[in-house]
């Protein structure tokens, strides 16, 4: 199953089509970038736990080339709609941000720099609010509206990137300072949105059978990561949860 649907539209071809459809595409692919950079996040703390294992590394080669293929689309649709300021910010936040998640030595060194996990979480969090910032705009747009589905796999990805970095952290993160427990909301909080929100989608999705299957299946997964989410500060079981989450995003994520 595919994890992200890929954005077909290239500068040349978003400058052809009707302003609607190319707003939504820039949409779309503003959430898209979303998902990515949580996903590259996630990788990175994965790669902590498991000391850089080949599996790790494969998983981190393949979240950054999702990274880098979306950034791009999301370049050419944001100059072909005007967005050039907005553009140029973003070609210098994400390659920093790529870089960054990147960095994860620890198969080498047998350590991980502290500097390189502040700095990733400070990174990640002016993308990500430049990113939002830009969507709230789009979605602004006449006929443009924010996918959802999508918006929740976000939610789903964003979840899972903080509980592997907490896991990943030494003593969960509260003995060593990591910029991202000031950035980021707690697990559980999130966690609670998500349950709120998978309601919402099935009164949402109620007269669409395919996507209230979609929708069945994604709960089901769900039901077996909520309990650790909610109380992620006891025994954690991150590589179950990323597992669970790659089933869960590949389903919110057509």
């Amino acid at each position: 199953m595919r994890r992200f649907r890929p954005v077909l539209l290239g500068c040349a071809l978003s400058l052809a089509l009707p302003s609607a459809f190319a707003d939504q595409a820039l949409l779309e692919s503003l959430q898209r970038e979303r998902l990515t950079a949580y996903r590259l996040m996630t990788q990175f703390h994965r790669m902590t736990l498991e000391e850089g294992s080949p599996s790790s590394k494969a998983a981190m080669q393949k979240a950054s080339a999702e990274f880098t293929e979306n950034t791009k689309s999301l370049v050419a649709l944001a100059n072909a709609q005007g967005q050039n300021d907005w553009s140029a910010q973003l070609q210098q936040l994400a390659p920093r941000f790529q870089q960054l998640a990147e960095a994860n030595r620890i198969a080498e060194d047998g350590y991980l720099d502290f500097h390189t996990i502040n700095d990733l979480a400070i990174s990640g969090h002016e993308l990500i609010a430049h990113l939002e910032a830009q969507q709230v705009t789009q979605a602004g747009q006449p006929d443009s509206h924010v996918d959802p589905l999508l918006e929740q796999a976000v939610l789903m990805q964003r979840i899972t990137a903080e509980y592997v970095r907490s896991s990943a952290a030494v003593d969960g993160g509260s003995s060593i300072y990591d910029s991202a427990q000031d950035l980021e909301k707690a697990v559980d909080q999130l966690a609670s949105a998500f349950s709120q929100d998978l309601i919402k989608l099935d009164n949402q999705f109620s007269d669409s059978a395919e996507v209230s299957q979609r929708l069945d299946s994604v709960e089901v997964t769900w039901r077996f990561i909520e309990k650790p989410l909610m109380n992620y500060r006891e025994k954690a079981v991150p590589l179950l949860v990323n597992r669970y989450n790659e089933r869960i995003v590949g389903l919110l994520a057509k």
